[in-house]
């Protein structure tokens, strides 16, 4: 088999694997309790975990938490629905970096909430926004007043509202539902009783690595970080890039603060801008763990949300001697200078490291077709969203054939291809002139194959694609 080779983490091939999330456990602070979840099972076997909309007698209907939109199915083509459905049994479904991304997506939507103008003394405004919508003291507020709907005046339809900006609020004192502010802007319009109040600031989080209790850095904790930013940003929250977050980061550890302190919560969010931090640490047990998650406000240093969940470390491994950078404990390296491929990654071949950071899969040589080495990312969900990645394929004299794909990708004896996937098929450009040479197949199982092009060099990089 030729040798395949990323520094990226996106290095996709036929897809199959789980996720390393099990036994789950999740603990909710009671200030941010959350609407009724359900779990629903289709007929073909898919399972859907979703915030209750309508649970009706011939239907359901539910905000689905990995594709975040609405979904609504008749009931004649399901085949169970479990409601209430607890967190524990959520997390076991879906994973806990979903569940993050919902309830911080809850979050989010109250502070976008707008609240209204209750009552206007000489020195103080009050308004109907406090510490549950985001609310903090130096906070700027902008206030609207509505001054009514425009429509077509033939067909009804709804055209605008008009809404203009009237006033600039800067808040002085905060409770639960409610604050006091006075008039920032040199806007001259008296204001009313009634008028619009909205909260100028987005919500801008910091998601930090999870570290094992003692500070180390392993690939379980990484990934998890990283699959908590990715339904983040998928949730539409807006999350401090890696490489600012991975210049301040250095600078605490050297300072001794640990992240998972609500104290240090303050300190990175002026560094970086956030708002609020994610921060955790994993609790190691021999081969399994327990990870704490806190979202954390950096204005007041208070734990909005506290979540666990059972983590598996039986393949954890520093990052520091794997494929990835540590940004406190220094750079990582190549793909293959590992024990193991990456934590996105697995396989049930054998494998040789490469001497440029590659990685070199046994095929024909130690396997039957039907058992010839293969490599899956554990994420399965390829199919319901879209994705880019990129694989460099690197030849070497007697090598074969390179499939890169969709799909199981494990041989079909009896059809000489690989079961239920898509995938291109790559000739090795050393092959001989009747095995047809770097040619590039587009193969669909039992649809046939077409030839797409031809590689001009036995190095070749695939991607984006699909």
């Amino acid at each position: 088999m030729p040798q395949l080779r990323s520094t990226f983490q996106t290095l996709t091939l036929c897809l199959a694997g789980c996720l390393f999330l099990s036994n789950s456990q999740l603990a909710v602070s009671q200030e941010t309790s959350a609407p009724r979840l359900l779990r629903v099972v289709t007929d073909s076997g898919k399972i859907l975990v979703g915030q209750v909309i309508e649970n009706a007698d011939n239907y359901v209907r539910f905000f689905d938490l990995v594709t975040n939109s609405e979904i609504e199915l008749d009931k004649a083509d399901v085949r169970e629905v479990v409601s209430p459905l607890d967190f524990d049994d959520a997390v076991r479904s879906i994973g806990l970096p979903r569940l993050l991304s919902w309830r911080i997506r809850l979050i989010a939507e109250q502070r976008d909430a707008s609240g209204a103008i209750a009552r206007i003394t000489p020195q103080t405004v009050y308004v109907t926004l406090g510490k549950t919508a985001g609310v903090t003291v130096g906070a700027e507020l902008s206030v609207y007043r509505n001054k009514g709907e425009i429509r077509d005046p033939d067909s009804g339809e709804l055209l605008a509202v008009e809404r203009p900006l009237i006033s600039q609020l800067e808040v002085v004192e905060v409770t639960e539902k409610y604050s006091k502010a006075r008039i920032s802007s040199n806007l001259e319009v008296p204001l009313k009783v009634g008028d619009e109040v909205e909260l100028n600031s987005p919500m801008v989080l910091a998601v930090c690595p999870i570290r094992v209790e003692d500070g180390e850095l392993t690939n379980i904790g990484a990934d998890l970080a990283e699959e908590i930013t990715t339904g983040l940003v998928q949730a539409g929250i807006q999350v401090v890039e890696r490489s600012v977050l991975d210049t301040v980061l250095p600078e605490l550890i050297a300072q001794n603060t640990l992240l998972f302190d609500p104290g240090s919560a303050k300190k990175l969010g002026e560094l970086t801008g956030a708002s609020y931090v994610v921060t955790g640490k994993i609790v190691r047990r021999r081969k399994v763990g327990t990870a704490y998650v806190r979202l954390v406000s950096v204005e007041t240093g208070e734990i909005v949300l506290a979540a666990s969940s059972s983590v598996s470390m039986a393949n954890a491994e520093p990052i520091r001697s794997g494929n990835r950078a540590d940004p406190v404990r220094g750079n990582g390296t190549k793909l293959g200078s590992g024990r193991r491929p990456p934590a996105f990654l697995t396989t049930s071949s054998r494998y040789a490291r490469t001497s440029d950071g590659g990685i070199r899969i046994q095929g024909y040589d130690e396997f039957s077709i039907k058992k010839q080495g293969a490599v899956w990312t554990k994420e399965t969900d390829f199919l319901d969203r879209d994705f880019t990645f990129e694989v460099l394929v690197d030849f070497q004299t007697g090598d074969y054939v390179a499939n890169v794909g969709l799909g199981y990708g494990m041989a079909d004896v009896s059809y000489n291809a690989l079961k239920d996937s898509v995938y291109l098929r790559i000739h090795a450009p050393s092959m001989r002139p009747g095995m047809e040479p770097g040619v590039v197949k587009l193969n669909r199982f039992r649809l046939g194959e077409e030839s797409i092009g031809t590689l001009s060099s036995p190095r070749a990089v695939f991607g984006p694609s699909y």
